[in-house]
């Protein structure tokens, strides 16, 4: 009874850790994305300005 419970209790810890690992790695991609969208939007918004400021002159 003691050794099965052992097993049962590993293989949920092990299943829980890679549970985590994923959570991680999804909120690093999501992140990453994020701070993709927002450099693009930047670069945009440059792009706009300079061109705005060109068409003024």
């Amino acid at each position: 009874m003691q050794q099965t419970l052992r097993k049962v209790t590993k293989a949920w810890v092990e299943q829980k850790g890679a549970q985590h690992e994923a959570t991680y790695v999804h909120m690093a991609v999501d992140t990453h994305d994020i701070l993709v969208k927002v450099m693009l939007r930047q670069v945009l918004l440059l792009i706009a300005s300079k061109l705005a400021g060109l068409l003024k002159e």
